[in-house]
C-alpha cells in the first residue's frame, strides 16, 4: 500500500484552499500533522473565527459557573487565541476574514476595543472578503467603508448606513447587511460610494 502523504506534497495555494474549509482553531491545530504543516498556517488567507464553535479546556465541572462566568471565560480565552493567530501570521494579505460573535450576550460593550483591533487588523492586511455576524454598530471601525481592497462584504449592522457620513468603496461587488432599514440619503450615498456594487442585499 502506497502510504505517501499526497495532500502534503500539494503546492501551498492548494493546501490554503483545503483549509479555507476549517475554522482557524482547526486551521492551527494542523501544525502538528508534520513538519510540512508547521508553519502553513501562518501563511492562511482565510481566517474564521467562530466563537460558539470555540473548543477550549475549562475546569471539569463547570457547574459552579453561573451563565454569565461561563461566558466570560469563554470569550476571553477567544480573544487570547484570536490575538495569537493574528501576532503570529506572517503579515501577508488577508483574503477573508470571518467573525462570528453570537455566542456573546452579556457585558460585549467591555470588548469593544479589541474587536474593533480584529477587524481594523484586516482592513490594514487588504481584506478582499469581510464576513461579521455579530450585531453591534461600536465594534465597526468607519475604515470598513472606506476600505479600497473590500471586494464582498456582510455585516450585521442595522440602520448602521444612516450614521455614516463617508462611503467609499471603489471595489466592493457584493454588500449584504442583514435586517437594514436605509433612509433615501444613506441609498443615494451607498450607490455613490460603491460605483462597481452588483449585488445589493438589505
Amino acid at each position: 500500500m502506497d502510504e505517501r502523504d499526497m495532500i502534503s506534497s500539494l503546492p501551498d495555494c492548494l493546501i490554503h484552499l483545503i483549509m479555507s474549509f476549517l475554522t482557524a482553531q482547526e486551521a492551527v491545530q494542523t501544525c502538528v500533522l508534520s513538519k510540512r504543516w508547521k508553519n502553513l498556517w501562518t501563511t492562511l488567507p482565510f481566517l474564521d473565527f467562530d466563537l460558539y464553535k470555540f473548543e477550549y479546556d475549562g475546569k471539569s465541572d463547570d457547574s459552579e459557573w453561573d451563565d454569565v462566568e461561563l461566558e466570560r471565560i469563554k470569550f476571553e480565552k477567544f480573544r487570547d487565541f484570536v490575538n495569537t493567530t493574528l501576532l503570529l501570521r506572517d503579515g501577508s494579505d488577508l483574503h477573508k476574514l470571518h467573525l462570528s460573535l453570537d455566542d456573546l450576550k452579556n457585558d460585549v460593550h467591555k470588548y469593544h476595543m479589541i474587536i474593533r483591533s480584529w477587524i481594523l487588523y484586516a482592513l490594514k492586511h487588504n481584506i478582499q472578503v469581510l464576513d461579521i455576524n455579530f450585531e453591534s454598530v461600536a465594534f465597526m471601525p468607519l475604515g470598513v467603508f472606506t476600505c479600497a481592497s473590500l471586494v464582498d462584504a456582510s455585516l450585521d449592522y442595522p440602520n448602521a448606513l444612516n450614521h455614516i457620513k463617508v462611503i467609499n468603496l471603489p471595489c466592493l461587488r457584493r454588500l449584504y447587511m442583514h435586517g437594514a432599514e436605509l433612509n433615501q440619503d444613506s441609498v443615494d450615498k451607498l450607490l455613490r460610494g460603491c460605483p462597481v456594487l452588483e449585488f445589493l442585499h438589505l
